[in-house]
C-alpha cells in the first residue's frame, strides 16, 4: 500500500513540475505570476526527492538492512518541509508580491511628487482637496496626489510661455541630458515660469488662450511627473522665472493684446 501511495505521489509531482515548467515558459502576464510558477517548480520537484528517499529506505529494509533508515527519518523530513514551504510560497507569491509592489510604488509616487505638488498647491491652493484620506490607503493617497498635480498643471495652462520652453530645451540639450530628462527639465522650467507669472498677475483674470498650439499641455504619466518633480527639487540649471505671460487672444477676434472681451 505504501508503494502505491509513493508511486502515485511521485507521478503527481512529476506531472505538476512539467506543467509548471510549461506554464512558466508560456506566461506573458504579470511577472509575479511567472515568479510564483518558478517557485512552484522547485516545490513540486522536491516532492520527487521526498518520494525517492522513502523508496530507498524501503528497498534497503527489504534487503535486510537498516543502515538507510535515516533517509526516511531525517532526509525525507527535510524534503517534506522544503517542498511544503516552496509550494506555499509559490501559490501566495503572485497575490502578495503584486500587492506589495503596487503599495511600494504608490508610496514612492506619493513621496517623490511632494516637491512638485507643494509648488503647485502654493500657486493654486484650490487644487488640494480638503477631504481626508485614510493614512493606510497609500494607493489612494498617491492617486489623489497625481490628480492634484495634473489639476495644478491645468490651472497654469494660461500662463505657460512657449519661449521659456524653447530656451529650457536648448539649455537642457546643451547639457547632453537624456531625452526623458530634457522633457522633464523643460516642463519644470515652464511650470516655474507659469507659477511666477500667475503670482505676478495677482487677482487679475488669467490670460486668454489662443487656439491651443502655443500653450498645449503635454500629457505626462506618473514616471514623467516624478522626473519633473525631481527637476523642481534639483534642477540641472537655474529655473529662472520670467515676466508674466502675455495675454493670449483667440485667433480672429480682432482684439489687441491689451484688450479684454466684453459682454
Amino acid at each position: 500500500m505504501i508503494l502505491l501511495y509513493l508511486a502515485a505521489h511521485t507521478v503527481a509531482g512529476v506531472m505538476a513540475t512539467v506543467l509548471c515548467v510549461r506554464w512558466a515558459a508560456g506566461v506573458t502576464g504579470p511577472k509575479w505570476l511567472r515568479r510564483g510558477l518558478r517557485v512552484l517548480i522547485l516545490g513540486f520537484a522536491l516532492n520527487i526527492g521526498l518520494d525517492g528517499s522513502k523508496l530507498l529506505a524501503i528497498a534497503a529494509r527489504w534487503c535486510g538492512g537498516t543502515r538507510w533508515d535515516w533517509l526516511d527519518s531525517e532526509v525525507s523530513r527535510g524534503f517534506a518541509f522544503a517542498c511544503t514551504l516552496f509550494t506555499g510560497i509559490g501559490f501566495v507569491l503572485p497575490m502578495v508580491g503584486g500587492s506589495v509592489e503596487r503599495t511600494l510604488w504608490a508610496k514612492r509616487v506619493f513621496l517623490r511628487l511632494g516637491p512638485l505638488w507643494r509648488a503647485l498647491r502654493e500657486a493654486t491652493p484650490a487644487v488640494a482637496a480638503a477631504l481626508p484620506v485614510p493614512w493606510w490607503d497609500v494607493e489612494l493617497k498617491a492617486t489623489r496626489r497625481v490628480a492634484e498635480v495634473q489639476d495644478g498643471r491645468l490651472a497654469l495652462r494660461p500662463y505657460r510661455n512657449p519661449d521659456v520652453a524653447r530656451a529650457a530645451a536648448a539649455r537642457a540639450s546643451a547639457l547632453r541630458l537624456a531625452p526623458a530628462k530634457v522633457a522633464a527639465a523643460v516642463e519644470a522650467a515652464v511650470l516655474v515660469d507659469a507659477m511666477a507669472a500667475k503670482a505676478a498677475s495677482g487677482d487679475a483674470e488669467p490670460p486668454l488662450l489662443d487656439d491651443g498650439t502655443a500653450t498645449a499641455l503635454p500629457a505626462l504619466d506618473q514616471r514623467a511627473l516624478l522626473r519633473v518633480s525631481r527637476m523642481i527639487r534639483r534642477p540641472p540649471f537655474h529655473l529662472a522665472a520670467g515676466t508674466p505671460a502675455a495675454r493670449r487672444i483667440p485667433a480672429g477676434s480682432g482684439q489687441g493684446p491689451g484688450e479684454r472681451c466684453e459682454g
